[in-house]
């Protein structure tokens, strides 16, 4: 039922225009990281990203951060949810939650952060699998690698006031 109920959603929501639904998983994503503060909040240490990336110039962290890892992240999605396909189930539910679980338990900075972008990637597997089975690859591809692009360089344009 709850397939039958994703599904539905997925063909709604890629029926809205490109840049609309773009702009809407940007929001959801970035609203993940509300998470985040709450955490923060709480007084836990969150390690995120710019642990790394502060050893590096802000050229090439922003290279790294806001154009090859969504290329690579996005790449690794679409061949998760292609081997959960093919070798688990058929299920638009598992190939959307178990790929997003994946790809936040790769962001290991801290387990806070992990829970953070394992919601985010649930979101960025709702938006590719709404578009990849409804619109195609590309479509679904290029409107993911630039939601995660854009949500990447959130911090970088911060630091630059």
């Amino acid at each position: 039922m709850i397939d039958k109920y994703i599904t539905n959603l997925a063909l709604r929501f890629s029926e809205k225009p490109i840049w609309k639904s773009i702009i809407i998983l940007f929001f959801i994503i970035t609203a993940c990281s509300l998470v985040s503060v709450c955490f923060l909040l709480l007084g836990y240490d969150m390690k995120g990203p710019n642990t790394f990336l502060a050893k590096m110039s802000f050229i090439n962290g922003f290279l790294f951060a806001c154009i090859l890892s969504p290329i690579l992240e996005t790449g690794l999605l679409y061949i998760l949810i292609l081997l959960t396909k093919k070798y688990l189930t058929k299920s638009i539910t598992i190939q959307i939650f178990l790929p997003g679980i994946i790809f936040g338990s790769l962001h290991t900075y801290s387990l806070f952060y992990m829970i953070y972008a394992i919601l985010a990637g649930i979101v960025f597997c709702f938006g590719f699998c709404s578009y990849y089975y409804n619109r195609g690859f590309k479509t679904a591809f290029w409107s993911i690698t630039l939601i995660h692009l854009l949500r990447n360089a959130l911090p970088f344009l911060l630091r630059l006031r």
